[in-house]
């Protein structure tokens, strides 16, 4: 018992530290590839589309990035590789990556933050409506 609740308070402790996601200034989106440093890695037999987000792309990710800054949760195991990814430049300069899955209906609902601070990254749970918010934010086509 006393194991399970010093897992808990270190867990609320280590999510208490995320910092705040600095405002975006630019963004791209790749669906169907990864991203590898400055390359986009597209899947077998799937080519990979890659676009960059406009101004007003850019303030409606960040809108909705802040209303979604709550629930996230520590990545404890590797996720599979995202069907959509958004890559973020911030106004320190600093960038980071939302990744998006479709492999089942489990990870249809989840969103993986990859941020330029390790210990912010994170695993949050999104419904079907916030995934298409978020998809139809950056143009992504149905």
């Amino acid at each position: 018992m006393r194991s399970v609740l010093m897992t808990i308070l270190l867990t609320a402790a280590l999510l208490g530290c995320r910092d705040d996601i600095p405002p975006i200034v630019s963004g791209n989106v790749v669906d169907g590839g990864l991203f590898m440093g400055e390359f986009v890695l597209a899947r077998t037999g799937h080519p990979a589309k890659e676009w960059e987000l406009t101004k007003p792309q850019i303030d409606q990710v960040n809108l909705w990035l802040q209303s979604h800054r709550d629930g996230w949760e520590t990545i404890v195991a590797s996720p599979p590789p995202p069907s959509l990814s958004i890559r973020l430049t911030h106004t320190d300069k600093t960038q980071s990556r939302v990744d998006l899955f479709d492999i089942n209906n489990n990870w249809r609902e989840a969103m993986v933050i990859h941020a330029a601070n390790a210990s912010n990254n994170g695993i949050r749970h999104i419904s079907i409506q916030e995934r298409e918010e978020l998809l139809a934010i950056v143009g992504k086509n149905p």
